[in-house]
């Protein structure tokens, strides 16, 4: 098991900088980086080699369930279970949580595997502006 700690400043439009504060592994490897999923971004089809679930391929590797919805600062979010045809390397699995009409990304909780070590990925997305939606937390 790998965890780390480090501290990401991102500045408009694609600059990304990461101090590793700290990295424990009951493995000899320190090697497992985060930052291929910090930098991406859901909406491009693939993250750190992985499918991302609102692609346009999605579909021939995912099966989705609505699970409800509920409100958060005066909009619908719809919860979306997302489970993978064929479950190992390269897919996602969990939820993810879109803005009602807006199509945009509310938040997400997925796990994967990467580089042999299960990922858990978490963000929460807010309106930066009206109708823009960005990542807060990761």
């Amino acid at each position: 098991m790998v965890e780390s700690l480090s501290e990401i400043r991102f500045e408009l439009p694609n600059t990304y900088t990461q101090r590793v504060i700290s990295i424990n592994s009951t493995e000899n490897d320190n090697s497992l980086d985060p930052m291929p999923f910090i930098k991406a971004s859901f909406y491009q089809p693939r993250i750190a080699g992985t499918m991302s679930p609102i692609s346009t391929e999605a579909f021939s590797y995912y099966n989705f369930r609505y699970e409800g919805f509920f409100e958060d600062q005066g909009v619908i979010v719809d919860k979306i279970y997302v489970e993978p045809k064929v479950k190992g390397d390269m897919v996602f699995e969990g939820y993810l949580f879109i803005v009602d009409r807006l199509w945009a990304i509310h938040s997400l909780d997925f796990n994967t595997f990467y580089q042999g070590f299960e990922v858990n990925i978490k963000q929460i997305y807010r309106p930066i502006i009206p109708q823009v939606w960005m990542p807060v937390t990761h």
